[in-house]
């Protein structure tokens, strides 16, 4: 038997015809199914990584919220101070 060549350049013998074909279309399959399975891991890797971005917003915000409830806190605590030593001052002269 003469080989002949498929459209997938893949040449076969005659009796052949239908497994090398068959094999071709597979091994393409398997590769999309790879690229497929790489593009879903990349897009998954970049919804995490914008997951983690956002809670390191978000911490950093509640971290300044923090510091600026505490300040607040602690200068009123300060004027509180002031006006009660300022009253014992009066008391005292």
């Amino acid at each position: 038997m003469n080989p002949t060549i498929r459209s997938d350049r893949r040449p076969c013998t005659g009796g052949d015809d239908n497994a090398a074909g068959t094999s071709g279309r597979s091994e393409s399959y398997v590769i999309e199914a790879a690229a497929d399975y790489l593009d879903a891991m990349i897009q998954t890797h970049a919804e995490a990584a914008s997951r983690i971005g956002d809670t390191d917003y978000a911490r950093t915000l509640a971290e300044l919220n923090r510091a600026r409830i505490l300040g607040e806190a602690a200068l009123s605590a300060l004027a509180m101070a002031n006006a009660d030593a300022s009253s014992m001052l009066d008391l005292l002269l």
